[in-house]
């Protein structure tokens, strides 16, 4: 692994669990007959999300497939109110199953009620079509495609899609697959009969905390960001709302940082992306005021590697917390990379 380390930029010093980790000398024995595996929103025999399983009707799941550090529990996502079109697709592999393989390790969530999991052979199963000289369809690429709306006070919607990344190459061997989640959730301070057309010089302000369950996402494992509360104000017939957040970023050299800032409406501030500089994750965050209530984005991109053996740098880092060295010049490309995407589906 010494050429593949210097190229990834990967640390000496191993990763407290590198005794358990799987490495490029590790044989993949394959099955002889390729097994079905779960969809990520799939943690349960009725579960699913708004594309893959709208109605929660009965579906393919395997609960020997989730590992036992971390075994399938539902997912909680809500019923849609829409219609929405069952999408019967299917995954397979013909991976060892075996735990020290490491193929059924899944990526760790980047919220605790985001019930997306994304294990190495879903990440094999799309490569490994384009190493085959046949270019991941949009079917298999929808297999990881998942949208849904979760939890409560406030609720949690958010998206998960896979695009391929070519890096501007004609070699298959230099594709990666990129993950891209978008959650939102909104938050409201009820300022009660004020509005916009009161009297002039009445005025009127409210501060609220942010629910402990929906304050800490963790975009990767050096990064943690959290929403602490959030303001309402009327004066001078104007509405204005502010945000309060925190950033800890533990550097490449373990060393943890925290920022606090605040966005505020009234100024229309921009929060800076995150870009990890200790694993493939860029991290952005936005805000909009819609009337009185306040939309909160986060985006966070991943690079999963090439899907060929779980070994791959790119993927021991965003599932199993192996650091690497990124330069800025990789700063941003993966969401320009969706971003191209978008717009080659809308000519």
């Amino acid at each position: 692994m010494g050429k593949l380390s210097q190229l990834f930029g990967i640390h000496k010093k191993p990763s407290p669990d590198a005794a358990s980790l799987p490495t490029l000398s590790t044989e993949l024995v394959l099955s002889p007959e390729p097994w079905q595996g779960n969809l990520p929103c799939v943690h349960g025999p009725t579960d699913g999300c708004n594309r893959h399983n709208p109605s929660r009707e009965a579906i393919f799941f395997d609960p020997l497939l989730f590992p036992a550090s971390s075994p399938a529990k539902p997912s909680g996502n809500h019923k849609p109110n829409g219609h929405y079109d069952k999408n019967p697709i299917t995954i397979s592999s013909s991976l060892p199953r075996t735990p020290e393989a490491g193929c059924l390790a899944p990526l760790p969530r980047v919220h605790k009620s985001v019930p997306y999991t994304l294990p190495f052979y879903h990440v094999h199963a799309i490569m490994s079509q384009l190493r085959s000289d046949t270019s991941p369809s949009e079917s298999s690429l929808s297999a990881l495609a998942c949208e849904a709306t979760t939890g409560s006070n406030p609720s949690l919607s958010w998206t998960a899609r896979c695009v391929v990344d070519n890096h501007n190459s004609t070699s298959v061997d230099d594709a990666t697959l990129l993950v891209e989640y978008a959650l939102a959730f909104t938050v409201e301070a009820d300022l009660g009969s004020w509005n916009e057309s009161v009297a002039h010089g009445r005025a009127v302000a409210k501060a609220m905390l942010i629910g402990s369950g929906y304050r800490d996402f963790t975009p990767c494992r050096h990064f943690t960001l959290s929403f602490k509360s959030h303001r309402g104000e009327g004066k001078n017939h104007v509405r204005s709302a502010g945000v309060s957040f925190s950033r800890r970023v533990v550097g490449p050299n373990g060393k943890a940082e925290e920022s606090k800032e605040e966005w505020r409406s009234e100024e229309d501030t921009v929060a800076e992306p995150t870009y990890c500089a200790s694993c493939w994750t860029d991290t952005y965050i936005s805000f909009r005021l819609v009337g009185n209530v306040v939309i909160v984005s986060i985006q966070v991109y991943k690079d999963l590697g090439a899907g060929a053996h779980p070994a791959d740098p790119k993927w021991l880092t965003a599932a199993r917390g192996v650091d690497i060295q990124r330069g800025p010049a990789e700063f941003g490309r993966m969401r320009m990379v969706f971003l191209e995407a978008d717009q080659e589906e809308g000519q």
